[in-house]
């Protein structure tokens, strides 16, 4: 008898993970409920009530193709499109993620610097990077590509620091500045 209850207490009571999100639940049946509520209660927040957080998770949910969403960049990719004329500012630094990754470095930038992200010093170094190189139509600019990397550079981005380093020193000394130190 003992046996009985103790293997449906530890039924009951074990811990269990999301593997996509990792948040706990004590047993099995919560976290299979979790798994169709989280995208259920998502797609209503998002479609019904134009909630903009639940809408950027979904298009990550969609990105990731998690939580028993088959991975569709397209759904993602027009979620992020109205989010940003929203003008959500998290779908910017997204959807020009998408486009840098499928390799269309003009529309990663039009949406970096339509709303060119302080503080993230990855994507200032991606902007550089795409006006250093000049790809996809896009001319090469020194000026502007000298920017970018010192913003990044001034946000603890050391790839942005080796490019001014590497590529842009001497111009530096020029004008009189010196590349940012690590903070």
């Amino acid at each position: 008898e003992n046996y009985k209850r103790d293997s449906i207490v530890s039924m009951v009571w074990s811990d269990s993970r999301c593997d996509e999100c990792g948040e706990e639940f004590y047993n099995k049946y919560t976290l299979r409920n979790h798994k169709s509520n989280v995208v259920a209660t998502l797609q209503h927040e998002w479609e019904t009530l134009e909630n903009k957080t639940s809408g950027f998770q979904l298009a990550r949910f969609y990105l990731e193709g998690i939580h028993g969403l088959e991975l569709d960049t397209e759904k993602a990719k027009n979620i992020l499109i109205e989010l940003t004329n929203m003008k959500y500012t998290p779908a910017f630094r997204e959807l020009g993620m998408v486009f840098h990754f499928e390799g269309d470095q003009k529309n990663a930038l039009k949406y970096w610097e339509d709303r060119c992200m302080r503080n993230e010093g990855y994507i200032l170094y991606l902007v550089g990077l795409i006006y250093h190189r000049g790809t996809d139509g896009i001319l090469k600019d020194r000026k502007k590509a000298i920017k970018y990397f010192y913003l990044a550079a001034s946000e603890n981005c050391e790839w942005a620091r080796k490019m001014l380093t590497k590529h842009y020193k001497p111009i530096l000394d020029k004008l009189g500045m010196t590349i940012p130190k690590r903070t």
